[in-house]
């Protein structure tokens, strides 16, 4: 099994711009041969070591690494479900406002106390209850990141952790320093939301399928501004997921 998901790993590589070699492929094994390779952790550097030679091709491993070693790859994990929140409902399973603020305090406060894997455990429940990812449909990754961003805003997230601190007295250095802190944190929620999307998409389709349509838009979310709530952009990623499938399918 492992032999099959490396070999399907390295051709993915490639076809992402990553030039692993003959050579490198066998190093990778050889790595892997000295390592508890239900770790993911060891699993990942031995395999980063062995295929990634240039800083520049770091993001794109990330990616294609999530891709084929999420969940029930390497340790039998149980894969989350798709099909949770009702489709086409603004806050999906959530009951309503209330517990959209909920979730957001929530979120507040593992980000202030800088909790990751608090903020990983809610960005789970993000995905399930504002997503509306279902079964089978052809829509890209980028669509339901937006789905979820549109209900909590990175840019409410950061106004609110800035709030907190309206009673220190901050120089306009610290203030910066700060939000940059603030931001970064920002970004760590979004990437778990992103991750978790493409766990629930690989157990859905397989991971040669959802490969496939990151590499077809490797650009969509850099071009698309996923905050705006414009429903011409909403139909656009919707539109451009399909767009991403039916090529792969044809």
């Amino acid at each position: 099994m492992i032999l099959d998901l490396l070999d399907g790993f390295v051709r993915e590589l490639r076809a992402a711009g990553i030039p692993v070699s003959m050579v490198e492929a066998i190093d990778a094994l050889q790595a892997l041969e000295q390592i508890d390779i239900a770790d993911r952790s060891q699993f990942k550097t031995a395999l980063g070591a062995t295929m990634v030679k240039n800083e520049r091709h770091h993001d794109a491993f990330e990616t294609v690494f999530d891709v084929y070693f999420g969940f029930g790859a390497l340790a039998g994990e149980q894969a989350p479900r798709i099909g949770v929140a009702e489709p086409g409902r603004g806050t999906g399973g959530l009951g309503g406002e209330a517990d959209l603020d909920a979730l957001f305090e929530a979120l507040i406060r593992a980000l202030l106390a800088g909790d990751f894997g608090a903020v990983r455990a809610l960005a789970r429940r993000s995905v399930t209850s504002l997503a509306g990812m279902e079964p089978g449909r052809p829509v890209g990754g980028a669509y339901y990141l937006y789905r979820v961003l549109r209900a909590v805003p990175t840019e409410r997230l950061l106004a609110a952790l800035m709030n907190t601190t309206v009673e220190r007295r901050l120089s306009p250095l610290e203030e910066l320093l700060l939000k940059e802190d603030f931001e970064r944190r920002i970004e760590t929620f979004r990437g778990e939301v992103e991750a978790e999307i493409r766990r629930r998409l690989v157990a859905d389709r397989g991971p040669e399928a959802v490969a496939r349509t990151l590499r077809r838009r490797p650009d969509l979310l850099e071009r698309a501004d996923l905050t705006d709530e414009d429903r011409r952009t909403l139909e656009a990623l919707q539109r451009a997921g399909l767009d991403a499938e039916d090529e792969t399918d044809a």
